[in-house]
């Protein structure tokens, strides 16, 4: 997932001021426990059927609840806001094209961090 998603964020990475960071969690505990904690998403304390990405690299943990990973956006600037999404099955970075287009568009459920 990594892997094929790097060159989606590259082109953000790439800008002389970048408008989005982005972060991929591979281990279940560390900031990945905090931010969902910090966001009421449920610990990730078992895996589903696929423990890991199909191809060699960094192991990514998934619930149960689904085989695509769940995206966090977290507005820092907007006083704690953020927005959860989830992959496009093809992994291909357009579920966090269309999380990036809803926040610019004002069209994504904002939440507050407690």
């Amino acid at each position: 997932i990594i892997e094929k998603l790097t060159p989606f964020a590259q082109k953000y990475a790439d800008q002389e001021e970048p408008e989005f960071l982005f972060f991929a969690a591979t281990k279940a505990d560390g900031v990945a426990a905090q931010i969902r904690g910090m966001t009421g998403l449920e610990a990730v304390t078992t895996v589903s059927k696929h423990e890991s990405s199909p191809t060699e690299g960094p192991k990514l943990v998934r619930t149960l609840s689904s085989d695509t990973p769940t995206i966090v956006l977290l507005d820092i600037p907007d006083e704690g806001g953020y927005y959860v999404g989830r992959m496009a099955k093809e992994m291909d970075g357009s579920g966090i094209q269309a999380m990036i287009d809803g926040r610019k568009n004002k069209t994504l459920e904002r939440k507050q961090l407690g």
